[in-house]
């Protein structure tokens, strides 16, 4: 795991030690334990070494930060230079199917000089260029410099686990691991994309699949490559190597899926253990975290297994019983974090630069707060459960999207079974009204609600569009060009998979893992995600969607039968959904004169987007009992701060 940067020169365009440095400093949190450089130029030839001062500059400049994971030895120090000098490498991430290309690799008459999966890549490079992306199971980005056939190629991971920005003109490429690296570089502007801006503060909108929030750095998508010629600037040419969709829809019964799913997820938790440096987990009680603990239990002779939990003062939405009940039946050794408002307040101006966009709830706050934990106990690795509800179909949104398919499919008998037992859950939004109007109308309110359902958006966006706007300024938006839409649509029949799909693919899965890289990477800590390889990924899109959320409403199906025996029963049987969440609204109610001073601050009011008048107006109001608390007050409060930290222009 590590950090990395690089620029390519256009023409006179200077690629200095001094800007090579800038970029190191800047991604130290993601690589404390080694530093190294590679600079490329006709005249000067290639040159690598960890002493930026030994070195020529020239056209290319490449910058890597280590956190040592794989291979403690320098014989895994990167950049890394094939045998023949025609191959440098510089990545972040890790191959967690590394062993098993190696072993490929030394039958087709490859030697290796160290233990660690950067080898691997380079020499997989070698052998089928950019086709042995299919083959890797992993997270990754990373920059391969061709000086064979003078090209320089950008890859990153199947899901955007591991992120890649950047910025280019007619000058200059550059691209790095986070976006506050670019700005080392002053020919990089600072101006707001206004639409995701836009988006953000009115639908709740957190991330852009290939742009970001400065209009000036974009990021390569999840599952695509990009490729520079060396010679003179031309656009980059992206490339996407891998798909997942909903095309296809297997025959399978219920047993043998749950085998399948089983076995695909005991040997990704088995390789995502692969390390040479000690591993824990994220625990937060839930089926997805608990079930990698007894993963990790089950297909591995570990000792000592440390599990480490956010909890809440709040009973509403505590999970430490449940996360007892795992750590007791798994004999793991457990750590709690639990922070309070005051706590946030503290943060939050850190935890801004360290996000460097907009996040939309203090959740990202307690994620903070359990990776720091995790770096003072020393660990350098942790298991986590990111990406198991967006595709096994674990959020209360998705119960409405299987109604929808089931509408689609004029199932009555179905629907109204469906209707009973989704009524039932304890805390669906709706489910008693949903029951009784189930119980009184039948089919006719069945009808009633597919003709509203139907208009329904796919993503939490519409589920949080205001009904109104008067703190923003439309005028400015609308001199700016941008448009008032909704991003994603869900058209059937099979809402459920089409819906679980866009999420995974465009909202709700890209900023999480966005949000987790920089938490953890801030902290020098490794993420790694078992549920997000695309094994797993093919295999649930490609299964019937009452395998998913069945007839009885039961969300994650098929993965509670898989994981039967091996998870705590008790977790499997739970009914509820909880998730990472955290007390906002009791936060906000107790920090409320901080929040007031920050909305009357001078930086929101020179803000020509919003009417800090109109916010303090509406959050008075919220206190008064006039307006339900929703997430519009953290994302107003996330913007000033995020424009006021980085500088942003309007």
């Amino acid at each position: 795991m590590c950090g990395i940067a690089g620029v390519l020169s256009f023409g006179d365009f200077p690629v200095t030690r001094q800007r090579l440095v800038k970029l190191s400093k800047s991604l130290e949190h993601r690589g404390p334990n080694g530093v190294g450089y590679a600079t490329w130029s006709e005249n000067t030839g290639l040159n690598v070494s960890s002493d930026i001062d030994s070195l020529e500059v020239g056209k290319v400049g490449l910058v890597h930060r280590r956190l040592s994971i794989i291979d403690l030895s320098d014989a895994a120090s990167q950049p890394f230079v094939s045998p023949d000098g025609k191959v440098v490498v510089v990545f972040n991430g890790e191959i967690y199917n590394y062993i098993e290309l190696r072993d490929q690799l030394l039958k087709r008459g490859y030697n290796f000089v160290s233990q660690s999966d950067t080898e691997v890549l380079v020499s997989a490079y070698r052998e089928w260029g950019m086709g042995m992306l299919p083959k890797l199971i992993g997270m990754f980005s990373f920059a391969v410099l061709d000086l064979k056939i003078q090209k320089l190629f950008c890859a990153r991971d199947f899901f955007g686990i591991k992120p890649l920005y950047f910025s280019n003109n007619s000058k200059f490429f550059a691209f790095a691991s986070e976006i506050k690296s670019l700005f080392t570089m002053p020919e990089v502007g600072r101006s707001a994309n206004n639409q995701l801006v836009y988006d953000y503060l009115l639908n709740g909108r957190q991330e852009g699949v290939d742009s970001s929030f400065f209009s000036e750095i974009k990021q390569l998508p999840p599952a695509h490559y990009l490729e520079l010629s060396l010679g003179h600037q031309v656009e980059p040419v992206i490339t996407r190597y891998w798909n997942v969709t909903v095309d296809k829809t297997i025959n399978i019964d219920r047993n043998e899926a749950a085998e399948q799913l089983r076995t695909l997820f005991n040997d990704s938790v088995r390789m995502h253990m692969r390390s040479d440096v000690p591993i824990a987990a994220n625990l937060s009680g839930g089926i997805d975290s608990s079930s990698i603990v007894a993963a990790m239990r089950h297909n591995e002779a570990v000792k000592d297994i440390h599990t480490i939990s956010f909890i809440s003062d709040y009973e509403r939405i505590s999970e430490e019983q449940w996360i007892d009940i795992v750590n007791e039946e798994k004999s793991c050794i457990a750590h709690k974090v639990k922070p309070d408002s005051s706590d946030l307040v503290s943060s939050l101006e850190e935890l801004v630069n360290i996000q460097e966009e907009p996040f939309g709830s203090t959740s990202p706050f307690a994620q903070m707060q359990v990776f720091q934990q995790i770096k003072k106990l020393g660990m350098r690795v942790v298991l986590d459960g990111q990406g198991a509800d967006e595709f096994l179909g674990g959020y209360r949104s998705y119960i409405f999207a299987r109604f929808q398919s089931l509408l689609a499919a004029k199932q009555p008998i179905k629907l109204m079974r469906y209707a009973y037992h989704a009524g039932m859950l304890p805390d669906i939004v709706g489910g008693s009204s949903l029951l009784t109007k189930a119980r009184k109308a039948g089919m006719k309110f069945l009808e009633s609600w597919s003709n509203s359902s139907r208009q329904l958006e796919s993503s939490t966006a519409q589920k949080m569009q205001l009904p109104s706007a008067n703190w923003l300024k439309q005028e400015y938006f609308e001199s700016k060009g941008v448009c008032s839409t909704l991003q994603f649509r869900v058209e059937g029949p099979e809402f459920l998979r089409e819906q679980l799909l866009l999420t995974f693919v465009q909202s709700s899965l890209p900023h999480l893992l966005r949000v987790a890289d920089r938490n953890s990477m801030a902290a020098s800590v490794e993420s790694r995600l078992p549920f997000l390889t695309p094994q797993i990924a093919e295999f649930i899109f490609s299964l019937p969607e009452d395998f998913l959320i069945d007839d009885t409403a039961e969300t994650k199906s098929i993965f509670r039968k898989a994981m039967a025996g091996q998870t705590p029963k008790a977790i499997l049987a739970r009914r509820d959904k909880i998730g990472f969440s955290t007390p906002e609204q009791e936060w906000l109610m107790e920090i409320k004169d901080w929040y007031k001073d920050l909305l009357s601050s001078e930086t929101a009011k020179q803000l020509p987007l919003i009417d800090t008048n109109q916010m303090l107006i509406e959050f008075q109001g919220m206190l008064d009992g006039k307006f339900a608390f929703d997430w519009r007050f953290w994302r107003w409060a996330n913007l000033i701060m995020w424009a006021k930290q980085y500088q942003v222009r309007f």
